[in-house]
């Protein structure tokens, strides 16, 4: 799912006012709600912050979940934007976020892919 769509949903789960983003302006969540401007990579750590430490401030037993959601949203548009097929770009973007181990078992997956017989 594109990150505009999931930030404007995500802001809307947990009723987060535009003005409560500080440092960020009100106009710029604005644009990127409704003209799908992709935050730089340290607006996006104050956007996944927030939404992150609302979620547990409403009972949410972890935060780090709609963080995930919201990383993972930003990496499919970057490749994306960087001509990465659309089928392809989410897949990638899962792979990014996973934990160091989990990626580990991937790669080997895909190495071991390499050895069979064609």
């Amino acid at each position: 799912m594109p990150f505009d769509e999931v930030f404007s949903e995500l802001r809307k789960k947990r009723r987060i006012r535009m003005r409560e983003f500080e440092p960020l302006s009100g106009s710029y969540l604005h644009s990127i709600e409704h003209d799908g401007v992709l935050p730089s990579r340290e607006k996006l750590e104050i956007i996944k912050e927030k939404i992150g430490n609302v979620a547990v401030e409403q009972g949410s037993k972890n935060g780090l979940l709609e963080q995930a959601q919201l990383e993972e949203a930003w990496w499919e548009d970057q490749f994306i934007k960087l001509g990465i097929k659309s089928e392809i770009a989410p897949k990638m973007a899962k792979l990014l976020i996973l934990e160091a181990d989990q990626q580990t078992q991937v790669f080997q997956t895909i190495e071991a892919m390499d050895s069979l017989p064609k």
